[in-house]
């Protein structure tokens, strides 16, 4: 199979930002649409924001992220917002009719929740890079660390501190790990 891979952080108001492993490109949401559905081998997108929804638990906010956010005191420039408020969620809604609340809407994408799910031709896995990262090396940078990313607040050199740092662990990552690193994704269903 030619599995076909893409990280995309989505942006209903402005050009979302997609990476193919080779190069970056931004492109607005119709746009990102025609791109995605474009391609005639499976796809697997590493998706920037909220896809999944736990109708029975509440409409605005995922168990896990009523957790994180109890668990964990992220510092500003890294988010845990119930997926209700990230205005993400409308891009995943008109490209992918995720995440869907009535059980008789069928998405047009499939969410992958497990390493047993069968490929289908578009595959989403919802990531939060920036919370991950933080997660991984909160320990090893100090408490007065700039983790913003976005906007006049960021800082380059503290971006370039993350990039070695995660440079650095990638050399000694351990792919046991992967499937502990995954249960975070299948229980935020």
């Amino acid at each position: 199979m030619n599995l076909k891979i893409l990280g995309i952080d989505p942006a209903p108001g402005k050009k979302s930002l997609i990476y193919d492993g080779n190069s970056f490109q931004a492109l607005g949401y119709q746009k990102l649409k025609r791109y995605i559905f474009s391609f005639k081998q499976p796809l697997l997108i590493a998706w920037d924001a909220p896809l999944g929804v736990d109708v029975e638990y509440s409409l605005t906010i995922k168990q896990i992220e009523r957790e994180l956010r109890k668990e964990l005191k992220p510092p500003r420039g890294i988010s845990i917002l119930p997926f209700a408020n990230c205005p993400h969620w409308t891009i995943s809604q008109f490209l992918f009719g995720l995440p869907s609340i009535h059980p008789e809407h069928k998405p047009f994408a499939t969410l992958i929740t497990s390493f047993e799910q069968h490929i289908e031709e578009i595959n989403l896995l919802e990531v939060h890079p920036a919370l991950s990262m933080w997660l991984w090396l909160k320990d090893e940078l100090p408490c007065m660390f700039n983790w913003r990313y976005k906007g006049i607040k960021s800082d380059l050199k503290s971006f370039l501190t993350i990039k070695q740092k995660l440079e650095e662990k990638v050399k000694v990552w351990d792919v046991s790990m992967s499937p502990a690193m995954l249960k975070y994704t299948t229980d935020a269903r």
